[in-house]
């Protein structure tokens, strides 16, 4: 049995049980609840996220994949309390979002590259707590300079440590066939690699050769997406159907 670490410490593959996997408990921006405590709610953060996450366990969910980066405004010890109270496993990233760091624009993946190890094999920020997941982005006007040294590093990071990769990717650009470009040059096992928000597309075409690459794609803006111009809750259904008729059936996550 593979182990893998949650927020309250190691857990089995089998004792993952019903899983979403990818959430987000609280999003804010990197330090700004530490230089401005007043503008953030942490407290009322906690209490929804424990309330939400409590309700879902009674319908048998068991385990989120919380993608929530630094850049992101990760709070691993605000995920450490709402797993314990909820009785949710909580299991958390490293990595870098969309929200790059400016001071990794000039850095090197293999600069970069041991930071992720550190937060997956010693700790986050001194907690104790480590990651369990690797996440990184493209979204549109593909993968930037920026953006290739974190993708680049996380692939170095996952090569040390065997973590899987989570993407943030934009379907209708079809940038996940770009990450996957990246991952295969630097040897990841794409079978550990995750395409997220695939289904802002209905191309079957890129989806399936996707797929077909080796990599699990993320059906995971269920009911529907947040942005303009993509697929209504309705069609993302049919393009579930249409990938189980294609035969992958066991090849995708749906997360609502």
């Amino acid at each position: 049995m593979t182990i893998i670490n949650s927020v309250l410490g190691p857990l089995g593959t089998a004792d993952l049980g019903f899983t979403l996997s990818h959430e987000h408990v609280l999003e804010t921006s990197a330090g700004l609840q530490h230089v401005y405590p007043d503008f953030i709610d942490r407290d009322r953060g906690i209490r929804k996220g424990v309330e939400a996450l409590k309700e879902a366990y009674e319908t048998g969910l068991r385990t989120i994949v919380d993608v929530t980066t630094f850049d992101l405004g990760r709070d691993v010890k605000l995920l450490e309390q709402v797993s314990r109270e909820s009785k949710v496993q909580i299991i958390c990233s490293t990595g870098i979002w969309l929200d790059i760091p400016r001071a990794f624009w000039y850095a090197t993946a293999d600069m970069i590259a041991p930071l992720f190890i550190k937060e997956i094999e010693i700790g986050i920020e001194g907690t104790g707590i480590k990651a369990g997941i690797i996440k990184v982005a493209t979204d549109v006007g593909g993968i930037t300079g920026p953006g290739e040294i974190i993708l680049r590093a996380a692939c170095r990071a996952h090569r040390a440590t065997g973590v899987p990769i989570s993407t943030h990717a934009w379907a209708l650009e079809r940038t996940g066939e770009e990450q996957i470009r990246v991952f295969q040059e630097e040897g990841v096992d794409l079978n550990r690699v995750y395409i997220g928000h695939s289904n802002d597309s209905t191309d079957l075409d890129y989806l399936l050769k996707l797929l077909e690459s080796g990599v699990w794609v993320g059906l995971d803006r269920l009911p529907a997406g947040h942005r303009q111009g993509t697929p209504d809750w309705e069609t993302r259904t049919i393009v579930v159907k249409q990938l189980i008729d294609a035969g992958f059936g066991t090849s995708y996550y749906v997360i609502s």
